[in-house]
Formats: C-alpha cells, structure tokens, sequence
C-alpha cells in the first residue's frame, strides 16, 4: 500500500501547509521560514507515485507519494504569489480531470494529516498526462 504525503512538512526553511486536495491535485500553501515576518505563497501540485525502494546502504523506502521535482516544475507544479490564480489553477486541473477520476475511482479529497480513497488517475480522455495543460 502505498504511503500519502503527510501535511503539514517543512523542507529547505518552508512549510508546506495542504489548503485542498482533490484526487492527486493539491493546493498548497509555502511559508518562507527564514524572513520574519515570514512570506507566502501558493503552489498548485501534480502528487507523484514513487515505487518502494531500497538504496544501496540499504535503506528501505515504502511506495508513497511525493511532491514534484524540481525538473517537474512547469509540468506538475505551478506557484503563485496570488491567491486566487492558484485556486483558479486547482479549480481548472480539478475540472479537467474531473470526469475521468471519477469513472475511474472516487475523488478523493484530503484533510490535514492524509488523504483517503484511491488515488485518481492523472490522463484526460484523450489519454494525454496532465503535463500537456498550460498555466
């Protein structure tokens, strides 16, 4: 089974704080730590699914989720200094994958803590990864 990302998390002097979550597309508020006071910011994310693993000095990972990379960014994470472009850019992923999450399984929505169902597909009908969308 696989781990979801907790929110809450800090990383790199940020917190990262889940506004909404809808399937694998969340809206996430970023807090600068490092300034006083410190400064906001909204990142729209694509969750992906990383395999279970076990590195070479044998630590093991679960499957789980995770945030994009930072290769990723412009495909499966947008930020923004406004508010509500970052709403609006959640409402219209929500919208496009909408129909096609929820024929494949129920959309699952998120709470502080972890999300709960299965996870929704990331393909619109034309089979398309949600990456060929533009901001």
């Amino acid at each position: 089974m696989e781990e979801d990302l907790r929110f809450p998390f800090d990383r790199d002097g940020f917190r990262h704080v889940l506004v909404r979550r809808v399937g694998d597309i969340c809206l996430v508020e970023r807090m600068n730590l490092r300034v006083r006071p410190p400064s906001v910011h909204w990142e729209v994310v694509l969750l992906q699914h990383q395999p279970a693993q076990t590195l070479p000095s044998g630590k093991r990972y679960p499957a789980r989720e995770s945030y994009p990379s930072t290769e990723q960014w412009g495909e499966a994470g947008w930020t923004y200094t406004d508010p509500a472009r970052a709403d609006a850019r959640m409402a219209e992923l929500a919208e496009a994958f909408r129909d096609t999450a929820t024929q494949a399984s129920p959309l699952r929505v998120g709470h502080e803590g972890g999300p709960s169902g299965s996870p929704a597909p990331l393909a619109d009908p034309s089979g398309k990864h949600v990456s060929s969308l533009t901001p």
